[in-house]
């Protein structure tokens, strides 16, 4: 018995050395990753070794996040993080952006290293839409001032406008890869006061455009993947008494 008991011990202590061992690996190619990082991330004042890294023919990820997110990637067994841009995509993605706050998107795109196409964003921000211009100049082709406006055929984007180009958005043919959205979180939150009382959620001034505009926005696209981003209590129920929540009506 004490034999079978140390033998037990012995292979447990094992496992969890494996374990320990395995996590430590985990650990270290995480702080590569980190340092290779940082070397892109700012001018390195380190040996020969980390500015050949910062020239390689294989480009690193610009941002902390796209590093992290790519190994534990790489930890799941998603090989495909290896190369950038990854090996299954074909093309650049066609990118539209809805009030998502300064294309948020685009940033991820671009920090992962993807190629892209924004075909049309809209913010009613002038300053947003300054923003997007400013840092995506090649990218983003059309840009409305409301989500209205980028429903609405016959309006010309602002891009197109400061141009004097024809604006072309809305007869576009290309299939929209992602979608992503955001809309007024006002009629939603938790925080407000009255949120859950009888009727409150329903008869506020931007509920129509989460419930109709913005559903409408997603029919007219068509995406093959859409990302809608809104608050907790769009989850939650309408008003005190029900079951039923702002998310579960969009099935309506």
């Amino acid at each position: 018995m004490a034999a079978m008991a140390t033998a037990v011990a012995d292979t447990a202590a094992s496992s969890w050395d494996d374990v320990l061992s395995d996590e430590l690996k985990v650990q270290d190619e995480f702080c590569a990753d980190v340092e290779s990082c940082d070397v892109v991330r700012t001018p390195s004042d380190g040996d020969s070794s980390a500015t050949a890294s910062c020239h390689s023919s294989q480009r690193q990820p610009c941002t902390w996040w796209a590093v992290v997110l790519k190994a534990a990637g790489r930890e799941l067994g998603y090989t495909d993080c290896e190369t950038d841009p990854p090996s299954s995509q074909s093309g650049s993605v066609r990118l539209v952006s809805a009030c998502s706050g300064c294309s948020a998107e685009s940033w991820a795109m671009k920090g992962l290293g993807i190629g892209f196409h924004l075909l049309a964003a809209c913010d009613t921000s002038a300053d947003y839409r300054r923003f997007v211009r400013a840092n995506f100049p090649g990218e983003c082709k059309h840009l409305f001032v409301s989500l209205e406006d980028q429903l609405t055929k016959g309006t010309d984007c602002e891009i197109c406008s400061n141009n004097r180009t024809p604006c072309e958005h809305h007869d576009a043919s290309l299939p929209v890869d992602i979608l992503v959205t955001g809309s007024p979180c006002d009629p939603f939150s938790k925080y407000r006061y009255k949120r859950f009382s009888d009727g409150s959620v329903k008869d506020h001034g931007d509920y129509q455009t989460t419930m109709t505009t913005l559903v409408t926005l997603y029919q007219t696209y068509q995406p093959n993947v859409a990302i809608m981003e809104q608050v907790m209590g769009f989850l939650m129920p309408l008003q005190t008494g029900s079951k039923e929540t702002p998310c579960q009506r969009l099935d309506y």
